[in-house]
């Protein structure tokens, strides 16, 4: 039957099977930890705080961050992450002011595309029933399960590098023919697309993929069947009209902002602290692409010896040229390299699909990390949260254990088989368990690094005490983005000198202030004749440097009050 009716063939079924495999096993791996993680700082809150002012003032052209702009990106993921709040509340699913995984909510999705585009990529080159094994590497992998996380850009723009990344692979297969008016439109609607989300970016990869595989094969015809004239004109009227809107509108701040400050900057020197000598990406990958890092690590020897194939050539020409040029930049974010691990997934199922063996000794030893990594990492969430929290969390264990044991199970399918196809899905039980011990059992309980959450909580407890009735929030000292997130949306960040003055125009305030900062604050405040009354203190370490803070809830009084109920007290006594 099978062999009269194309239906029934196993290729066939494949092609329908995988795409609804790879999106349930993605959203199993992102699920844990989802909707509990509280918001993290500082980039996930400045773009959800952003993308929150920009729904209080249906202003969809400008980003605004509290009282000052934020142009270090473009428009795109503001307006998907407004649009995804928006049609939630639409539904009733969440209520005015949204929580964080509303703003998360694209990223999931572009997380969820990219593991389909891989998919679609690795299709070009390989039969669907090893093309899934690519798609499948990608979805359990660490990092773009982090990404999937995160209220921010990469998410979202791995989906749309890897749409193009797609028309490239099918003009780059198609030598012959010319390229479809759909993948024209595919590759240069993704173009003006990416430059909204995060802006040359994937001109910079999918840029350096045409260049290379065009020196490659000493000719231009990859580049005639993209047609650049017309699609050019595609992308400009996708991206443009938005560029000139908001040059208007910022007189040109932006662009010095986003283009020369943020973009240049880090192509030039190292940025807020994030350096790294050229090699990190690599090193750094064991840990970013885990579990696929070490599969495709185990089958380098095996793929140098298949450079010159097709696939080989496409994903080396994808993969290599931008690696170097993330490597040899000052500033290093794992992120960056993140829409160049697809490459290396479609070259692992290369290799299973080439009957590729792990023999070698070094293999096996490399690939004991399969459990040993689980089993280290769910040992340290565990110990963090004792010594941190003085919390044992015992479902953490479980599912770390489970995490160590189905690695073993995969690493012993690897090595008594020499085959890594039948370990597959063992590896992504041990991904799925991992992530559940991490995300779902273990970060969300780390109150301790929450500290904006137990600030906004404390201010609520401490609202019917506030000494005017409707009071304002300032804080000293303690400006992470995620209080302004979670906080009232006039919540301002102060320093001493902006406290007293800002008393001064409006008295009615309640003030965080941190305990290193609250002598001086003190000082400028009597100077304006207000004086601090605490209410309630919370205690925490920063995620961002693991500092211990001690930040004090005060009422303001007038210092005449103040004295006034001072010696009421007094009398009392």
């Amino acid at each position: 039957m099978s062999d009269n009716n194309p239906l029934f063939d196993r290729e066939t079924w494949s092609g329908f099977l995988w795409p609804v495999v790879l999106v349930l096993v993605t959203l199993l791996c992102v699920a844990p930890g989802f909707f509990s993680i509280p918001p993290v700082d500082r980039d996930e809150t400045r773009f959800a705080q952003a993308s929150r002012q920009m729904i209080e003032t249906n202003d969809f052209v400008d980003i605004r961050y509290q009282d000052g702009t934020r142009y270090k990106k473009p428009i795109g993921i503001y307006w998907l992450q407004t649009a995804s709040v928006k049609l939630l509340q639409t539904t009733s699913l969440v209520k005015e002011q949204a929580p964080i995984w509303a703003y998360r909510l694209p990223s999931a999705i572009g997380v969820v595309l990219a593991v389909l585009l891989t998919y679609a990529i690795a299709c070009v080159f390989l039969p669907s029933s090893v093309a899934g094994i690519a798609a499948l590497f990608m979805a359990i992998s660490v990092l773009p399960g982090f990404e999937a996380r995160i209220a921010k850009t990469d998410g979202v723009l791995l989906a749309v590098i890897l749409a193009a990344q797609l028309a490239l692979a099918r003009a780059y297969t198609n030598k012959d023919g010319p390229l479809s008016l759909a993948n024209r439109i595919l590759f240069w609607g993704s173009l003006g697309v990416g430059l909204l989300i995060k802006g040359p970016i994937i001109i910079l990869v999918s840029g350096l993929t045409v260049a290379a595989l065009s020196i490659y094969q000493r000719s231009f015809a990859l580049i005639k069947r993209l047609k650049p004239l017309t699609g050019l004109l595609l992308t400009l009227l996708i991206a443009v009209p938005w560029f000139v809107a908001i040059g208007i509108k910022s007189e040109g701040v932006f662009f010095i902002e986003a283009g020369l400050v943020d973009f240049l900057g880090k192509v030039a020197s190292v940025k807020e602290s994030h350096g790294g000598v050229p090699g990190i990406y690599a090193s750094i990958m064991i840990g970013t692409f885990w579990p696929s890092s070490l599969v495709f690590l185990v089958a380098i020897p095996f793929l140098f010896k298949q450079r010159r194939s097709e696939l080989m050539v496409f994903c080396l020409c994808w993969a290599v040229p931008s690696w170097i040029v993330f490597e040899l930049t000052p500033t290093k974010l794992p992120h960056y390299v993140l829409p160049l691990y697809p490459a290396l997934a479609v070259m692992i199922a290369f290799a299973v699909q080439e009957g590729f063996k792990v023999e070698r000794l070094w293999q096996k030893i490399l690939l004991s990390l399969l459990f040993v990594a689980p089993l280290v990492l769910s040992l340290v969430v565990v110990v963090g949260l004792i010594f941190i929290e003085g919390y044992f969390a015992p479902i953490a264990v479980l599912f770390g254990a489970f995490a160590a044991f189905a690695g073993f199970f995969a690493w012993r399918k690897i090595v008594t088989s020499g085959n890594v196809q039948p370990a597959v899905g063992f590896l992504a039980a041990s991904a799925f368990c991992l992530y559940l011990a991490v995300y779902q059992f273990g970060f969300p309980n780390l109150q301790s690094v929450w500290i904006s959450n137990n600030m906004v909580t404390a201010l609520n407890a401490e609202e019917e005490r506030a000494s005017c009735s409707v009071p304002r929030t300032l804080s000293v000292g303690y400006h992470e983005p995620s209080l302004a997130f979670l906080g009232p949306l006039d919540i301002r960040f102060v320093d001493e000198e902006g406290a007293a003055d800002k008393l001064a125009a409006e008295p009615c305030r309640r003030l965080f202030v941190v305990d290193s900062h609250l002598e001086d604050t003190s000082a400028a405040l009597e100077k304006r004749g207000f004086k601090l009354k605490p209410l309630s203190t919370v205690q925490g370490v920063t995620l961002n440097g693991g500092n211990k803070v001690q930040i004090t809830l005060n009422d303001v009084l007038p210092l005449v009050e103040a004295s006034r109920q001072g010696e009421g007290s007094s009398a009392s006594d």
